[in-house]
């Protein structure tokens, strides 16, 4: 980033920090971002959208008199922003009115596909539904929706880390550039919190009680269950834990996919190859997942009816560098997904890096 993108920031922050009303706050966050994207036109259209006039009226917000309607303050790109004045004062307040506007979305006929926002212009405190609401979003009022701050996505400007405030604007408001793939930055995008998994978890949960009824996945299932029951002495198998496998299933091939292929747009013959395993040997590797536990979603009729959380996943995969990764990034997705008690039920414990570089040390392994 620019020495002078950087003060432009300090600079900001100074002027939100004198300021005591919301309506100065905005203005002078509209007008850094004219500032830092002054060169692009197409970003300076979105920061009209974003800072004028761009309250947006959203029908059936569901609380407990009657249906609402209520004005976002910024609805834009599947981003909804409830500004306030002081967050620490009106967080609560902040936190159902998105739930209502994501509620009211929702029951207008939109999908979930949303970055719920609270801010008072130096903090920026990202939100997103509980798991225990999703299979039950439709039916919530605004009070009933619980939101979780997704405490690493979200960010406080100071006067120490101005720089990395501009790659939070960027991620999060314009994903303009593509972000570097780190452990930390993949649990934000694809974990239990993330937009991809909860629309993706919606969109299996419906499809995949269609699909029981013609048959299609209860041998998978089946088999599932009794390979964990023989692995693990014992095995509780839920709907639920058998959908997450199915999504991590799913997210780790076309993970795989494009770190060997660095392919940015991925058609619906590339697609299928990815989920039966066949696209694979173009790159000689042979029996990657061919027949796993999770091949009901290749079926004509699933794979028709997923296929939009298909391509919400290779969409958000598209925005990460995966070159020079030096981490393992599918662990933190993993570990986010397989609730402690789970793994402990199944007995599975994620070795720590640190220990596994010391066996690797210990033992002089040679390669053939």
């Amino acid at each position: 980033m620019k020495a002078a993108n950087e003060e432009l920031i300090k600079s900001y922050l100074i002027k939100v920090k004198n300021a005591n009303k919301e309506a100065t706050k905005k203005e002078a966050f509209k007008d850094l971002l004219n500032r830092l994207y002054s060169q692009d036109k197409e970003i300076l259209k979105l920061i009209d959208i974003i800072t004028l006039g761009s309250e947006k009226t959203i029908l059936n917000i569901p609380r407990k008199d009657k249906i609402h309607r209520g004005s976002a303050d910024t609805l834009f790109n599947h981003i909804i922003i409830e500004f306030e004045n002081n967050l620490s004062l009106t967080l609560n307040h902040a936190k159902e009115q998105l739930a209502g506007y994501l509620l009211g979305q929702l029951r207008s006929g939109e999908d979930y596909n949303f970055t719920l926002i609270a801010s008072d212009f130096i903090s920026w405190k990202v939100f997103a539904p509980d798991v225990s609401c999703l299979e039950k979003m439709e039916d919530l009022q605004e009070h009933e929706l619980i939101l979780n701050e997704v405490k690493n996505a979200s960010f406080i400007l100071t006067e120490k880390n101005a720089e990395e405030f501009y790659y939070w604007i960027d991620r999060f408001l314009f994903k303009e550039e593509k972000q570097k793939a780190t452990l930390k930055r993949i649990e934000e995008a694809f974990g239990y919190q993330s937009n991809i998994f909860i629309e993706s978890f919606r969109e299996l949960s419906k499809w995949f009680y269609e699909a029981k009824k013609f048959g299609e996945v209860q041998v998978s299932f089946e088999q599932w269950n009794k390979f964990l029951s023989i692995a693990y002495g014992g095995f509780d198998a839920h709907d639920n834990i058998f959908l997450i496998h199915t999504y991590l299933s799913i997210f780790s091939k076309m993970l795989a996919y494009s770190v060997v292929s660095n392919d940015d747009f991925i058609d619906d013959s590339e697609l299928k190859g990815i989920l039966d395993g066949t696209i694979f040997r173009r790159y000689n590797i042979r029996n990657f997942v061919d027949n796993d536990f999770f091949h009901w979603v290749n079926s004509e009729r699933s794979f028709n009816n997923l296929k939009k959380a298909f391509r919400l996943i290779a969409q958000e995969i598209s925005n990460f560098e995966f070159e020079n990764v030096d981490e393992d990034i599918l662990k933190g997705v993993y570990q986010e997904l397989i609730d402690i008690d789970t793994r402990h039920s199944l007995g599975e414990y994620y070795t720590p890096d640190w220990l596994c570089e010391r066996i690797v040390k210990e033992f002089e392994f040679t390669s053939n």
